[in-house]
């Protein structure tokens, strides 16, 4: 069972770099243009170049960091030993680190999912100041703005409900994802045991916590995927 379940989430970690196609831009001598401040075409190109460019690269850090999660997380000292009020042995704390690690960065692919759309498509939203689930949540409500089904889709799994009773993919990931990073930010850190005035917390156990991380992880992935390729093809047709 617990070898099925590492399986199953490591079959969730995918390398984003090498499944959406890199175009780039060349003039005189097959020499590639590296980067246009315009409000043309050529601006927009480059633009959501930069965009893309970061999340290939916030990709490969959240990789890393779900991959040494997995290690410690499916180490024999935690599968074995996890208790919820005890103290953590090394690869227990060592587990939760890069968990932590990977719940930022995912995070921030949500809010690059947001600006990639806010840029293509031409929005108009400072940059500066969206927040990814009040920008889906607004186009959401106005069909007037391009792919209105991938809009209405991000939404839905945005406001997903909390249930963790089927054996595939649970509901409610992202906001499981929001609180806990929330708590780890405002309050006592959820992976330590605490019972006092400040706060009651129970550890969650790293592999609870691995399976919803690693879903809102693949799901974001598939969502950026979608779109970065929707912009690529865009940008071959104008260009051809």
């Amino acid at each position: 069972m617990v070898e099925k379940e590492r399986q199953y989430l490591e079959s969730h970690i995918t390398d984003l770099e090498s499944e959406i196609e890199e175009i780039q831009i060349f003039y005189s001598d097959k020499k590639v243009i590296t980067g246009v401040i315009s409000e043309n075409f050529m601006g927009k190109f480059f633009e959501c170049k930069t965009v893309i460019d970061t999340v290939v690269n916030l990709d490969k850090k959240i990789k890393y960091s779900l991959e040494k999660a997995i290690e410690f997380t499916y180490s024999d000292e935690v599968v074995n030993e996890f208790n919820m009020i005890g103290k953590k042995g090394k690869k227990e704390f060592l587990a939760y680190y890069f968990i932590e690690n990977a719940f930022y960065r995912t995070i921030t692919s949500w809010d690059s999912l947001a600006q990639l759309y806010n840029s293509y498509f031409s929005v108009g939203k400072d940059k500066t100041k969206i927040n990814y689930k009040t920008f889906f949540n607004n186009l959401n409500q106005d069909n007037q703005f391009s792919e209105p089904e991938l809009v209405a889709n991000i939404y839905s799994y945005l406001s997903e409900l909390n249930d963790i009773s089927g054996s595939g993919r649970w509901l409610g990931n992202h906001n499981y994802i929001k609180e806990y990073r929330n708590k780890v930010t405002h309050r006592n850190s959820p992976d330590i045991f605490s019972l006092s005035n400040f706060d009651i917390n129970f550890k969650e156990s790293p592999r609870f916590v691995l399976k919803r991380l690693i879903e809102d992880y693949h799901q974001a992935e598939c969502f950026l995927k979608q779109i970065i390729n929707y912009i690529n093809e865009g940008f071959i047709s104008q260009m051809n």
